[in-house]
């Protein structure tokens, strides 16, 4: 199933690069969600960003931890 989901997304990749001229193969991000991302930036023109640095820069996160020797993070499921 793997397999079929890549293949797919390769396909959807293919199609948007002939259709739109926008390239969105490589973009790190951009197979997320079904290819959500690629669909962002293909049809909106939408620059995908790293979940993880929105919120780092939102919380200022490197000056709360600065002087920190050690940090824990966790993610989860309900």
């Amino acid at each position: 199933m793997i397999v079929e989901l890549d293949n797919n997304l390769s396909h959807y990749a293919e199609v948007i690069k002939k259709a739109l001229h926008v390239d969105v193969k490589d973009v790190p991000g951009a197979g997320a969600a079904g290819g959500m991302g690629a669909a962002l930036m293909a049809f909106l023109g939408a620059e995908l960003k790293s979940g993880i640095e929105i919120v780092t820069t939102a919380l200022n996160l490197e000056e709360h931890i600065h002087d920190c020797t050690l940090v824990i993070t966790g993610e989860g499921r309900n």
